[in-house]
């Protein structure tokens, strides 16, 4: 490559990374993220090896755009200074970044004058993904896979889950326009992945059961966690509320909307489930963010704690807890749940009960997807304020109604509440920033999804398990092939 090619490319690379986050921002504009992914994989694939520089530009400016509302958390409700904010995130963004850079750096020293090289380039990027998802606590956000949630591909979503789709917008973006395609390669591959959309189109992995009518009531308060004197006028909205709201056989309310205390006594007009987010404190002084469930007489029936707790936000690393100290920031901590009390078996099915980033963790998700009818997660946005991690959060919560083909709901607090069926359609919202209620009929499933029956740690274990096996294959044949040709 050139010198004058090389400066152009690192000008394209981080362009084409902003345009591809364009799909997690606006999802009705996915895309333009697809046209901006292949043409960069074409751009880089082209030649002889793919750049690490410029996969680290590329990934630096699409975490960058993608994780813009990082900022709010930071600035406006940690109080951090704005140019301090700036450069926290942009140290996380390269952090991220370069997870991929070194699946880049892996994939030209062991696998690029492989035979089954894009298979493998494939497989490394989806396995960068699956351990960025997990690393420092998790951050399962901008993950290609959701990506082709609104594609014919999405087909293959309960089969495949998160980390699968991944694997396979790779692989396909590789066969077209990687350096070892040919017109009969693409049009073999086009026709063969054509033929099982067909078949997996025709496929119900669950089946509907019976109707049940959902009331939920959304919030719009800009709360603090360091500061939730707005907490003590929770309950009383969410009271008046459950009066105004008739005919619902459960009415839901958003994440942490008040403080538990033994003195709740709702005012019921029908025999429904209350369910929503409180905070709740043990015997033993732990505060946990927390789902409940009352009946009609306000007896409390069922308690999960969130288990996946927001990093930076309601817990804190062990490791950086001196840094705030040391810069005298706010922090709390509250104490994550067993993540074993999820399932609430109620006269009107079968609940999965998530706390907003409970919703974002696919593996966690499919772990308890075949046992429940339908889920009902509670989440408070006001930490992102105006931003685009509403839609976000919105299209991760359709693409696992797809996964696990029942019906989710949302009720939110500053975001935007939502009737999801099982087939990830968006069946009502409500405008986000504003407080409102409304019932909606969902109907709930029964049934099994592939993914959830093997989970999305299965997918990426079974990916690694090949690409060892295969690279250990051709390796050997190929000493044995030489061996033989020295004789």
């Amino acid at each position: 490559m050139t010198v004058n090619n090389r400066k152009g490319s690192y000008l394209i690379s981080p362009i084409l990374g902003c345009f591809t986050a364009i799909g997690f921002l606006f999802p009705h504009y996915f895309f333009v993220s697809l046209i901006s992914l292949v043409t960069f994989i074409r751009i880089e694939f082209i030649k002889s090896f793919p750049s690490s520089t410029n996969f680290f530009l590329f990934y630096l400016c699409f975490f960058i755009i993608g994780c813009h509302w990082l900022i709010h958390p930071l600035r406006d409700f940690a109080h951090i200074p704005s140019l301090l904010s700036n450069i926290i995130i942009m140290g996380l963004c390269a952090y991220f970044a370069l997870i991929y850079t070194l699946v880049v750096s892996l994939y030209k020293k062991f696998f690029a004058h492989s035979y089954f090289s894009l298979l493998f380039f494939s497989i490394l990027m989806t396995l960068a993904e699956f351990v960025r998802s997990q690393g420092l606590g998790g951050f399962p956000f901008l993950m290609h896979g959701y990506l082709l949630t609104d594609t014919p591909f999405s087909y293959f979503i309960p089969i495949l889950g998160v980390y699968g789709m991944t694997m396979l917008l790779f692989y396909f973006c590789l066969s077209i326009v990687g350096k070892n395609s040919s017109l009969k390669k693409m049009g073999s591959f086009i026709i063969f992945i054509s033929c099982l959309l067909m078949l997996l189109g025709q496929q119900n992995w669950t089946k509907p059961i019976h109707d049940v009518k959902i009331g939920i009531i959304q919030t719009n308060n800009k709360k603090d966690i360091f500061d939730n004197g707005k907490l003590k006028d929770g309950f009383s909205y969410i009271n008046s509320r459950i009066k105004s709201i008739d005919k619902a056989n459960l009415i839901i309310w958003p994440e942490g909307a008040f403080l538990l205390s033994q003195r709740v006594a709702f005012k019921m007009v029908n025999d429904e489930l209350l369910i929503g987010g409180v905070f709740t404190i043990s015997n033993q002084k732990n505060v946990y963010n927390s789902m409940v469930v009352f009946n009609a007489m306000g007896t409390l029936l069922f308690t999960h704690h969130k288990y996946y707790l927001a990093q930076f936000n309601e817990t804190i690393p062990e490791g950086f807890i001196w840094l705030l100290k040391l810069l005298n920031l706010p922090h709390v901590g509250l104490k994550s749940g067993s993540g074993r009390d999820v399932i609430y078996n109620s006269e009107y099915g079968i609940i999965g009960s998530l706390i907003c980033y409970e919703l974002l963790f696919p593996q966690f998700v499919h772990q308890y997807a075949n046992q429940v009818n339908y889920f009902i997660v509670v989440n408070d946005l006001s930490w992102f304020l105006g931003s685009s991690f509403d839609k976000q959060y919105t299209h991760i919560g359709r693409f696992i109604a797809k996964s696990t083909q029942k019906p989710l709901m949302i009720a939110s607090n500053y975001g935007s509440s939502q009737w999801i069926d099982s087939k990830g359609n968006v069946v009502k919202e409500l405008k986000p920033h504003t407080s409102s209620s409304f019932v909606q009929t969902i109907q709930i499933q029964s049934g099994k999804t592939p993914i959830a029956i093997y989970g999305d740690g299965a997918v990426a274990l079974f990916l690694f398990i090949v690409l060892i096996l295969l690279s250990s294959a051709e390796h050997l044949y190929l000493r044995r092939f030489v061996s033989h040709a020295l004789k």
